[in-house]
């Protein structure tokens, strides 16, 4: 009789490991950052503070350097990530987040406007 013993375990962490990567990342982070947002707890990169991931793009500058708000354009110092699909990903300035670009395209980092029009429009 053969036993599947072995075999739950590998069942169980791949069905874990993937059901972990149906949160989204955070707007604006980048891939290689992307643990280091998933903690409850996150501190601001210059030391400055730290923070709780609830207020995580909350449109607040809760860091002096923007670590809380990569996908907001409420930190002066903030860059966004845009993962700019179809062409070179790029770091872009928090001010411009949301300006209709991303770079030369349309793309990701004009969510707000989208969000802003469909409850507006609702």
């Amino acid at each position: 009789m053969f036993c599947n013993c072995l075999l739950i375990p590998l069942f169980l962490s791949s069905f874990l490991s993937a059901s972990v990567h149906l949160i989204p990342p955070p707007l604006g982070v980048h891939p290689l950052d992307e643990k280091y947002y998933a903690a409850e707890i996150i501190k601001c990169k210059d030391g400055s503070n730290s923070f709780t991931r609830d207020r995580l793009n909350d449109d607040y500058c809760d860091c002096v350097d923007g670590t809380d708000e990569p996908g907001t354009s409420a930190c002066p110092a903030g860059k966004f990530y845009c993962r700019n699909k179809g062409s070179s990903p790029l770091f872009i300035f928090s001010s411009h987040v949301n300006d209709g670009f991303c770079g030369e395209y349309p793309s990701q980092d004009n969510i707000f406007s989208l969000i802003s029009l469909i409850k507006t429009s609702g």
